[in-house]
């Protein structure tokens, strides 16, 4: 099969995965994550699930659709360079987004994951050899090594967030209320320090917990 054409059925297939987690961002109570639990909706409904105001979901999305595009128009042809840079943009936003999840936030979204593959597939076919599938590869990690490094540097609050855990301090917050997204939003980097609990099930329900 032409490349042009697997890469146009991947990217589809990325379309739907981040389409539904933007639908996640705005509906999480009518949201469903694979295997189960509300780490999805906790994922999206975040701190962190959001750039220059838009749902990092809905940049994804903007993404495979050009990626959809550029494959469309250059079936039975090379791949288009585009197509190229487009998905190193995804592979490398993927890897981000990962280690935030594993680093900051401790747990994983599966519909996430699915569209990090895709863009890893996308990567692959459109690097055209694996020598230079290889030497991307390899940038690419150094270059994320490196964000990565910087998003671990300290957050503005470290010492208030740690004076507030010394004295015993939680916030109790849901995924879905968008004051406590603002909390979260306004302790930045520094909220990995705070001692939090989830109170909402990804039907909008408390936790007995709560």
């Amino acid at each position: 099969m032409n490349k042009n054409k697997l890469i146009l059925i991947i990217s589809i297939l990325g379309l739907l995965f981040t389409s539904y987690m933007t639908y996640m961002h705005y509906q999480p109570s009518n949201s469903v994550c694979l295997f189960g639990g509300n780490e999805c909706a906790q994922l999206v409904q975040g701190v962190y699930s959001e750039m220059l105001g838009l749902p990092v979901s809905l940049i994804g999305f903007s993404v495979f659709f050009l990626i959809a595009l550029f494959s469309f128009t250059s079936i039975g042809e090379t791949v288009d360079k585009k197509i190229f840079w487009l998905s190193l943009l995804g592979v490398f936003g993927a890897g981000y987004f990962n280690y935030i999840m594993i680093f900051k936030l401790g747990s994983l979204c599966p519909w996430c994951e699915l569209s990090h593959v895709s863009y890893l597939a996308i990567f692959f076919l459109a690097s055209i050899n694996l020598k230079k599938f290889l030497t991307y590869s390899i940038v690419l990690l150094l270059f994320g090594a490196s964000i990565s490094w910087m998003a671990n540097a300290s957050g503005q609050h470290d010492e208030f967030a740690k004076c507030l855990t010394a004295k015993n301090t939680t916030l109790y917050s849901a995924f879905w209320c968008p004051n406590c997204k603002e909390q979260k939003a306004l302790f930045g980097l520094s909220m990995q320090y705070i001692n939090h609990v989830e109170c909402s099930l990804p039907n909008g329900q408390q936790t007995a917990y709560c």
